[in-house]
């Protein structure tokens, strides 16, 4: 039986390796880095579209039929989206406030879910969307909420 043992420890070597190998790609990190300019960001009803034409996902909470007198970007949290903010929105557009949230690169129903887009690119979508909002509403007190 000893010929046996070596036999079970040669086949199952490459198989232990072959595992780790296996386990180890699966922690390889995704990245989603910005991609190519491709043209002017904008602003729709339902998205932040982003200058390498990425769609981000937004919520907005308006005040009704009033101006608003301040306006929030309101930030999602790691493993979160902007539905985060529905009650705060509705709370705040009760009061005159305007609430914009986007789903952030790699959250919600942002691109490419699960797949990190880097702290410049989240950056960067979030001033462009900071400057987009705030040419919707010109003179508005405006706030960032994260």
């Amino acid at each position: 039986m000893p010929g046996r043992t070596a036999a079970r420890r040669r086949v199952a070597r490459p198989i232990l390796f072959l595992m780790i190998l296996a386990l180890a790609g699966a922690c390889a990190r995704a990245y989603q880095p910005m991609g190519p300019v491709i043209g002017d960001p904008a602003i729709t009803p339902d998205a932040v579209i982003a200058a390498d034409g990425r769609r981000l996902p937004l919520r907005s909470w308006l005040p009704d039929g009033a101006p608003p007198r301040a306006v929030i970007l309101a930030l999602h949290g790691f493993n979160d989206y902007s539905y985060a903010f529905d009650d705060p929105g509705r709370y705040w557009a009760g009061r005159d406030i305007a609430t914009y949230a986007y789903d952030q690169r790699g959250f919600g129903a942002g691109p490419q879910p699960g797949i990190w887009a880097g702290t410049p690119t989240l950056i960067q979508d979030a001033g462009t969307a900071a400057r987009l909002i705030q040419e919707r509403h010109p003179g508005v007190p405006f706030y960032l909420r994260g």
